[in-house]
């Protein structure tokens, strides 16, 4: 006969689909009639904006666009000149898992940007573009603990508990801010040359079934005064957004991801008028402690299982960590003036850990004015490595941001260069533990007849009470009963006095 078993029903969404995607974008731009020759190219700042995400069966397809403003000195002599290029693009991911109801959380970055001159009238930018894509679909999990009501009171159970993180919400929301930003009094007809977006969360907590994010951008411009020199403003605008997310606990804990979908700067006298579009990701997770079924038998027939393995996500680390970077670039002459730093952190298949280090890779420039009023560019590619210690089956995932903006300040050759870079780090853990799902019940093959009431036995030490009662055809209540044993430990060599029970 079948055993029944009772099952404990879970809800949680699981990772059907996970993949890193690098994408090669190239453009030329010819410079407008109206516009100097190029001397030399001073300065690139990229921006990606995503622009839509759809999930069809069997692949999704997510748009985007980089949009580039570059700054050249111009042949002849004169000030900064700006040139614009934007380089639509799509990513299309495909994988059986994907279906029309499932959630996609996605990621983009620039990993490497090159950008140069053809000639003095076009500019040629190659972008590497990174694209981390997660696909989650709700499931149900049933997973046996107990035996239903009515099954015979012979059958025995061994069952344990387990700690296992689930993700209990997977949600997004877009949203639009804006704001007027003040400039001084001395840039009140100056031109917007270049910008930069950077978006960090600093809070997200669940407040009953609502889940509520703060965070800031931080927006960084340079700008043309009237004399013609370059010069650095920052501002850093703050957001709160309520998310509905029904079903998931106050404890738990969640991984927040703000990817910009446009950013729009306008000039207004003395003031920027920005407004900014965001795609706000968020997944949520929460501890459970899972019972199961390891063992059973029966004292009058004989069992047989059916094992499955049941896999067990445990959290080891969900936190941040902040790693101070101190680098120093040459520039071969000396520097008068620091106008503007740059820090640009990279993503994807380079985020590696091995040997007890997560590696990071940035690309740093810094705008300067050297001793003789010249412009010049300093730029270095480096890994940021924050030390780990995990196991080696752990899988960490790692999203990093800069603490503050960088800081640079001439030094003899060069130029040093100072930040801190805030790790927000999930390591996890996959556990695969066996545990029974179903059972049959067959009769007993030995006649009864043939077997001994009680048995003496010495048991060795570090046995389980459960072993022997069940090699004995017994049950630990009838066997603490028959010795005076309270718990499952048992004295070296101890000698036991067991019922059977059949």
């Amino acid at each position: 006969m079948e055993l029944a078993l009772e099952e404990n029903l879970q809800h949680a969404f699981e990772n059907v689909f996970h993949t890193v995607l690098l994408r090669e974008e190239t453009m030329e731009a010819i410079v407008p009639d109206a516009c100097p020759d190029i001397l030399r190219l001073l300065d690139t700042a990229v921006t990606v904006e995503l622009s839509g995400k759809q999930v069809r069966s069997g692949h999704a397809e997510i748009s985007a666009a980089a949009v580039l403003e570059i700054l050249y000195l111009p042949e002849g002599g004169g000030s900064v000149q700006r040139l614009t290029m934007n380089i639509p693009f799509r990513v299309t991911a495909e994988s059986p898992a994907l279906t029309e109801e499932s959630r996609v959380t996605t990621e983009l970055s620039v990993r490497r940007q090159e950008v140069r001159t053809l000639h003095s009238r076009k500019v040629l930018a190659r972008l590497e573009i990174c694209l981390r894509l997660d696909a989650w679909e709700k499931r149900e999990r049933n997973i046996p603990c107990r035996l239903a009501p009515g099954a015979p009171p012979s059958v025995q159970l061994l069952t344990a508990e387990g700690e296992t993180t689930a993700v209990t919400g997977v949600e997004e929301k877009a949203f639009t801010f804006s704001d007027t930003l003040e400039l001084p009094s001395d840039l009140t007809d100056a031109a917007l040359m270049t910008s930069q977006v950077s978006l960090s969360c600093g809070e997200a907590r669940v407040l009953g079934s609502k889940l509520v994010v703060k965070g800031e951008a931080r927006l960084s411009f340079l700008l043309l005064d009237r004399e013609g020199a370059l010069r650095e403003q920052s501002f850093q605008l703050p957001f709160s957004q309520v998310l509905d997310c029904v079903g998931v606990e106050e404890e738990a804990l969640c991984s927040v991801l703000l990817t910009l979908t446009h950013a729009d700067f306008r000039l207004n006298g003395g003031r920027i008028d920005a407004e900014l579009g965001v795609l706000l990701q968020a997944v949520l997770r929460e501890s459970r402690s899972v019972t199961y079924l390891t063992d059973l038998y029966s004292t009058e027939g004989i069992v047989t299982p059916q094992t499955e393995t049941l896999t067990q996500t445990r959290l080891l680390e969900h936190g941040t960590r902040r790693q101070p970077v101190r680098e120093v670039l040459e520039t071969g002459t000396a520097v008068s003036a620091v106008l503007a730093v740059r820090v640009r952190l990279g993503g994807g298949p380079e985020q590696r850990y091995s040997e007890g280090m997560l590696s990071l890779p940035a690309e740093i420039s810094v705008l300067y004015r050297d001793g003789n009023g010249g412009l010049g560019m300093a730029e270095r590619t480096m890994s940021v490595m924050l030390p780990l210690e995990l196991p080696e089956d752990a899988v960490c995932q790692a999203e990093a941001c800069l603490e503050a903006p960088a800081l640079a300040a001439a030094v003899s050759g060069g130029l040093e260069v100072r930040f801190a870079v805030v790790f927000t780090l999930r390591s996890e853990q996959t556990v695969p533990t066996p545990c029974i799902v179903g059972a049959a019940l067959s009769e007993e093959e030995e006649p009864a007849e043939r077997r001994p009431s009680l048995v003496l036995r010495r048991a060795p030490a570090g046995q389980r009470l459960w072993d022997v009662a069940k090699s004995c055809g017994s049950t630990v209540g009838a066997i603490c009963a028959a010795n005076g044993i309270e718990g499952d430990t048992l004295a070296e060599d101890r000698l036991l006095l067991i019922p059977r029970c059949r």
